[in-house]
């Protein structure tokens, strides 16, 4: 068992590349598993392929989906904020670059709709000024709401054939 577990925490996987033609660099979210606190860690690295040097740019242990601007100036992703104890968001953070000063984009009552969602993400316009993004307002969520019952899956075949 203790040779699974040394297995399982060694273990890291790849996730959310984001290229960089500015630098020829490449951003990217590395998962990994902490088997002795029994949880799942991500973390945002940049690897230069000009110099294969490897870095780490988020410190946190929730941080992913790294989306280079098209600028290159600066890096949006999501951090995972511990709200309360049975509270997580997803907060939009940007990163300048140049100075590495962090901006949180979302307020605390909103969550941002991650890829996993059927809803999507966020995106970087073409010239790096805005960023668009979705999310959920918690504070509008019923948790009284009677869970929706999906009898049969639609397919996009079953559109076109009617």
């Amino acid at each position: 068992m203790e040779l699974i577990k040394k297995y399982i925490s060694d273990l890291k996987n790849i996730s959310w590349i984001s290229y960089d033609e500015n630098s020829d660099a490449v951003y990217y979210q590395e998962n990994s598993v902490e088997i002795n606190a029994n949880k799942r860690k991500s973390k945002i690295f940049k690897i230069d392929l000009q110099t294969n040097i490897n870095s780490e740019v988020t410190d946190g242990d929730n941080d992913s989906t790294p989306k280079i601007s098209p600028d290159g100036k600066n890096l949006a992703y999501i951090k995972k904020n511990k709200i309360s104890d049975n509270l997580n968001l997803n907060s939009l953070i940007i990163k300048d670059l140049s100075n590495g000063k962090e901006t949180q984009i979302t307020s605390n009552n909103q969550t941002i709709a991650t890829a996993y969602d059927s809803t999507g993400a966020f995106n970087w316009n073409n010239d790096s000024s805005h960023i668009a993004y979705t999310y959920r307002n918690i504070e509008e969520r019923d948790n009284d709401s009677e869970p929706y019952v999906v009898n049969r899956i639609r397919y996009r075949q079953d559109v076109l054939d009617g």
